[in-house]
């Protein structure tokens, strides 16, 4: 990587949330100090991807410009230190394009708090494109009214719940926007994607973008490359995103860039070599907490040991996670984008409902449990539940689905199901085994 070179960033002083090892320009050297004091949380612009042609991805958080439109010479010059490495491989004078994840309006918030966005009339032959991507407050609620909406008993006002959940929406918004960094790219350019903190949005762009744009990123072992170094190693919060921290920052940031690759791999099935079933083991590690890679929220809280675990438990199951019509596709790929052509991913939101519908048949059958990172809301009475003890959640023996204690209190034998001692069971339930012949 001639122009190239790595900073070691083993001891984490230059930013703690970044990995041990990133890659900037050669020439910014000197700039860094500076650089790291500009951009929110220190994470300065540092090297996803670049190829032959020209073309290079580098990520980074917010300038921290504030309502005075702040400038910094270092950054400018960091910048167009990238954008010669570009021009000097492809002989192009294509515009630098800065992708910001977020709303114009968001970004202008922002400054209130002293940071916000890049002055382009500062950076030489630049352009500034604002992606209008959701928060991560935004997606969680989204993310509770789907699948509220998957878990409900009763198919009515399906596709009115469908639209006002917005999770659609959402996915469209980062397939769209990776799709338009991706089209830059292909190009011979050079780009910067950043958010605001630069590892949520960001994370979903740059590691969307590389999938379409290189065939590597989309074999077995390259997406695993992929998550490794665009969310592990750059930062992704999964700690606080799981709401381990606090519930405030829970959100389920990942598993909705989950979701765009799935509805970009049944666009295109056939140039994956992993399938839709590996994506739904991923989300399951993901959200069940089970192996601990996903338990930290940076490389300096992440041992080796962490990251083995997870690919490890995937490795094995690659006999059964390969797809076996792949074929090597060396075209970028061109996903449709419209909100028309963006479908529920059922293999993960309803995949539970043959059970339910096997048990409606035969209420005599064992008990299936609905998982609870699937249920935010009480089955019967639909009030939210909290991570206080004042609305817990609670299986019903006798359905499987989750209560709060106000609607699943009683406690009854069932010995079709082979409960002999009492067991609790929901409201609906008790009434049906009590008033029963």
């Amino acid at each position: 990587m001639r122009g190239w070179t790595k900073v070691d960033n083993t001891d984490y002083k230059q930013c703690k949330s970044y990995p041990p090892l990133f890659c900037v320009p050669v020439k910014a050297g000197h700039t860094l100090p500076s650089v790291i004091q500009f951009r929110s949380k220190g994470r300065i612009p540092a090297l996803s991807w670049l190829n032959n042609s020209g073309a290079i991805l580098i990520r980074s958080a917010q300038p921290r410009t504030g309502i005075l439109q702040k400038n910094c010479k270092e950054d400018e010059q960091f910048l167009e230190f990238v954008q010669t490495l570009s021009r000097n491989r492809n002989g192009k004078d294509l515009p630098f394009m800065i992708f910001d994840a977020r709303s114009k309006i968001a970004a202008r918030g922002n400054q209130m708090k002293g940071k916000g966005m890049e002055n382009v009339a500062n950076y030489k032959n630049t352009k500034l494109n604002f992606l209008d991507m959701a928060n991560i407050h935004a997606i969680r609620e989204s993310f509770e009214k789907i699948t509220t909406m998957c878990n409900a008993p009763s198919n009515s006002k399906w596709e009115t719940r469908m639209e006002q959940s917005q999770w659609l929406l959402h996915v469209q918004s980062v397939v769209r926007g990776a799709y338009f960094v991706s089209q830059h790219l292909v190009a011979g350019g050079a780009a910067l994607v950043h958010c605001s903190d630069g590892w949520d949005r960001t994370s979903q762009l740059t590691s969307l973008s590389l999938l379409l744009v290189d065939p590597y990123y989309r074999t077995y072992s390259g997406f695993q490359v992929l998550v490794e170094r665009e969310w592990l190693s750059f930062g992704h919060r999964f700690h606080d995103r799981l709401g381990l921290a606090h519930p405030s920052q829970r959100s389920p940031i990942f598993l909705l860039f989950l979701d765009a690759v799935h509805q970009i791999l049944i666009q295109y099935p056939d140039v994956f070599e992993f399938t839709q079933e590996y994506l739904v083991v991923l989300c399951d590690l993901f959200s069940s907490g089970w192996t601990t890679t996903f338990l930290r929220n940076c490389p300096q809280e992440r041992s080796s040991a962490d990251r083995l675990q997870l690919w490890d438990v995937l490795d094995a199951m690659r006999s059964q996670l390969t797809n076996d019509r792949y074929y090597l596709n060396t075209e970028p790929v061109k996903p449709r984008v419209s909100l028309r052509h963006m479908v529920l991913w059922r293999e993960y939101f309803l995949r539970f409902d043959w059970w339910r519908e096997t048990l409606a048949e035969d209420r005599q059958g064992p008990v299936v449990w609905v998982p609870d990172h699937d249920v935010q809301n009480c089955h019967l009475c639909h009030e939210k539940f909290s991570a206080l003890k004042l609305r817990r959640k609670h299986h019903c023996r006798s359905c499987g689905n989750i209560f709060c204690g106000n609607c699943a209190s009683k406690r009854i034998c069932i010995p079709l199901k082979n409960y002999t001692t009492p067991v609790l069971v929901c409201d609906k339930c008790h009434q049906e085994h009590t008033t029963s012949p």
